[in-house]
């Protein structure tokens, strides 16, 4: 196996790790709900054993997770949760209503010292 095989191995190895444990689940609960052995949950998670396409799907399906998430290094590939992506939208939204107003008050300011120049033409009628 090549070094990018192996970080491969231990990118799936650590996120089945922490999905299991972000979901408070045992190795042998995981064990029981996939139909595997915890020794096999158990190689997985410490690199030992690549499994097969049909395990990851396994896998994924008991984690309530996409398989392509079983491959996301957490280092490189950022995912952000629902909350952080909407306060973020807010920030750019509340900046761009700032800065819409920062517009129409500087217009505003310009309309109102165009017409007190003394060159201002006077449209009211006499």
């Amino acid at each position: 196996m090549n070094k990018k095989d192996s970080d491969i191995v231990k990118i799936l190895a650590r996120n089945v790790h922490d999905e299991r444990i972000r979901q408070n689940l045992t190795q042998q609960q995981l064990a029981e709900v996939t139909n595997m052995t915890t020794l096999a949950i158990s190689n997985i998670e410490r690199a030992e054993a690549w499994p097969k396409p049909e395990t990851l799907q396994v896998l994924s399906q008991a984690l309530h997770i996409r398989p392509y998430e079983l491959f996301l290094d957490a280092e490189v590939d950022t995912v952000i949760s629902k909350e952080r992506f909407n306060a973020e939208i807010e920030l750019i939204i509340k900046d761009l209503y700032a800065r819409q107003k920062k517009v129409e008050k500087s217009n505003t300011d310009a309309t109102t010292s165009d017409q007190n120049s003394p060159f201002a033409i006077n449209h009211k009628n006499k």
